[in-house]
Formats: C-alpha cells, structure tokens, sequence
C-alpha cells in the first residue's frame, strides 16, 4: 500500500519569504540565510518522511520563488530535489507559478 506524503510553497532559496514568514533565526536575511533556511527545510523534510519504495512525497508547486535562476541556484535546487527524492521514495514536484525557470 502506497504511503503519500504533500508538502508545497516551500519558496526554496527565496531571501524575502524569511522576511515574509517571520522566521527571525534567519535574519537578518541574505541569499546566504536563504540558502540556510532552504537547507533546512529540505533536510528536515527528509528525515521525517520514510525513504521507502512505497513513499510518494508531492510538492504541489513553488518549490523556488524566482523570474531568474542563477547557476549556482540551479545547483542548489537539483542536490535539493535529489534529496527529497531520496534513494527509494517516489517524487513528484507539481510547478506552481512562482517556477517560473522551470517552465
């Protein structure tokens, strides 16, 4: 039986969500907190959902909040989406309209 897990507007490396969301361990905000912040997030949502065959996690949209991705954001947000995939569970990532990039 497949086990599935929903997350979504996670806004990954986006500097003024810090700002937005009051989240005051990051501030005061940079791209550098932001990336903090996103890494965080990512790794927490790894360790709470199983990394088993049986796993579908779906991010329903916004997982990055841009007009422009720069290469080394880039970078960042695919070693992102490889460890929400994990090794085992199954990823879906549903674009919202703030992936702009990746459309």
């Amino acid at each position: 039986m497949k086990k599935e897990y929903i997350t979504s507007d996670l806004h990954l490396l986006h500097e003024r969500i810090i700002k937005n969301a009051e989240r005051t361990e990051y501030q005061p905000f940079s791209h550098t907190k932001a990336i903090q912040m996103s890494w965080d997030i990512v790794n927490s949502i790894n360790q709470q959902i199983p990394d088993d065959n049986d796993v579908i996690l779906w991010n329903l949209g916004d997982i990055y909040f841009g007009p422009t991705l720069t290469t080394k954001d880039l970078s960042l947000l695919q070693e992102f989406v490889k460890i929400m995939k994990g090794k085992h569970r199954r990823l879906n990532l549903v674009l919202g309209n703030h992936d702009r990039p990746f459309i």
